[in-house]
Order: C-alpha cells, then structure tokens, then sequence
C-alpha cells in the first residue's frame, strides 16, 4: 500500500503546506521506485490553494519493486502542524485509478517493474469552513484538527464492527426474529437522531444558518420520544440484561430472585389437577352408589 501525500491547501484556517509533493510508501509496504513527484492542475509550484466547491486532477508515474496486492489513497494537506485526511478520498480503494502506460485501465495486483500512472480527480468539499474566520481562535485550530481525527477513526472503526454484524446475520450465525420491538424503536430513533444532528454539524461547518432548518424540529421531536422511553427502558433493564446474559452464557442464574415469585401459570395447573381428580372422585361415588340400588 502507498500514498499520496498531495499537500492541496483546503481553505481550512491555515495558509501552510509542506515544500513538495513527494510520493512516500507505507510501513510494511513495497516501496515505489523511480516515482515522479505528483502534478496538481492549477498548480506549478507549492503551496497549492483550492477553493470550495472547486476541484484538481493529480497525477504521477511509479514502479513497485515486488507485486503488490491492494492500493489504498492517502491524501492529507499540511494544515499548519495538522494532517487532515482529505475527505471523500483518504482511505479509498485506488485501483480503478491506475492505468498503464498505453492509457488502459490497470488492475490490482499490480506487476514488479511495470510503469503504472496514476490518475484521480477530486473536489474540495463546500462543508469546509472559510479560512482565517474572526470569531475563530488561533488556538483551538489544533484542538479542532485532533477531534476530527479522532472522529475520522471512531468511524472506521464503527463501520468495520458493523459490517462484521451484518456479515454474521447474513450468514444466519446471528439470529434477529424474535427482538425486542421497543429495543429496535429504540435504537432506531437514535440512529435517526445521530444522523440528522450530523447534517446540522454539516450544516453549521459550512457557514449556513440552522435557523428554521426543519432538521432542528426533528431533533427536538426524536429527542423527546427518547425521554419519554427512558422511563420504560429503566423498568426493563433487569430484564433485558437478564435475556441477554442468558443468550450469551446459554444458563440461568440459581441466586436470581425471581426464580422463587410465585407462577400463576403453574397455580392453573394444579388447580385443574385437583378438578379432574374431584370429578373422578364424584363419579366412582355415583357408581358405587348406583350398584347398590341395583342390588
């Protein structure tokens, strides 16, 4: 795997890029040999300065000293001692963007000693905010550039346990039929809540104003289902996790305290028990009552 490291200045509060556009090869991975340094349109020398809703071609020949099997894109700009990941290109598949020298499409994996070019075309997202805003302070950028970081991870790493749960329904290892409905409600009015404050946050990172926005009713409105279910979820949180530690551990638990209330389920029963028995009784009664007048 390889990347890019293409130094575009997005118009992100900060005016500084590195000296180059140097193409570098990831740890654990098979170096490029004989690499041009990437060419940015609109651009003849660093730094390089990209307006929203603006794009740029890139392009570079490379050789790869072994074969290699996949190619991810890692694209970031120097944004003052911060490397933000350029949104909407880092970390996707680059393999459909690798030609050959004749200008057909390569594919993956990719042959020893084979010049390759690389081709892609990206668009600066209108979601960046204007660069040096007034009632932005200097020192918070860095603060700022590390949440988003960290955001950019908790993502990844949501989306991969996702997939891996998505994966085992689909193979039946995990079964979903018989749910609890109010738990699907439930976690569906979050989803739904996360989602539309996300669209807020975009809304708000590009400059627009939230006012009057429909999305800011919504929110209130999930908001206040998910506070009216609270109640309703702390009376069955014993039971849940009681369901849930019987799934996982397949036993129940000798001490649980509701293994000794009472069963009216087992008092129907008995009850029935004793009525069948005092109708036998009954009858072998009148029976033997009958063969003595009959006698």
């Amino acid at each position: 795997m390889w990347y890019v490291t293409s130094l575009l200045l997005l118009i992100v509060l900060a005016s500084e890029v590195l000296a180059g556009t140097p193409v570098k090869s990831c740890k654990d991975a098979p170096p490029i040999t004989e690499s041009n340094a990437v060419t940015i349109s609109g651009c003849d020398e660093a730094p390089c300065k990209l307006e929203k809703k603006s794009s740029t071609d890139l392009h570079f020949k490379f050789k790869v000293d072994k074969e290699t099997e996949t190619v991810t894109n890692k694209v970031s700009a120097k944004i003052g001692p911060m490397d933000m990941p350029f949104i909407g290109v880092d970390g996707t598949d680059a393999c459909s963007l690798i030609f050959l020298g004749d200008g057909s499409p390569a594919s993956c994996p990719l042959k020893e000693g084979v010049e390759y070019v690389y081709r892609n075309s990206i668009s600066v997202s209108e979601m960046y905010p204007k660069a040096l805003e007034e009632n932005i302070i200097p020192r918070d950028i860095p603060r700022a550039f590390l949440l988003l970081k960290e955001m950019n991870e908790s993502v990844q790493q949501v989306t991969q346990l996702v997939d891996n749960m998505l994966a085992r329904v689909k193979r039946g290892e995990v079964s979903t039929n018989k749910g609890l409905s109010f738990l699907e409600v439930k976690y569906h009015m979050l989803l739904s809540y996360l989602i539309n404050l996300t669209y807020v946050v975009l809304i708000k990172c590009s400059g627009e104003k939230i006012e009057d926005d429909p999305t800011i009713d919504c929110l209130v409105e999930i908001r206040t289902v998910l506070e009216k279910m609270r109640l309703i979820d702390h009376k069955l949180k014993y039971l849940i996790d009681k369901f849930v530690k019987t799934a996982i551990t397949c036993s129940t638990n000798s001490q649980d305290p509701s293994n000794v209330r009472a069963n009216p389920a087992n008092m129907i029963s008995k009850l029935d028990e004793e009525e069948v028995s005092e109708s036998g009784s009954e009858q072998e009664e009148q029976s033997r009552v009958t063969q003595f007048d009959t006698s």
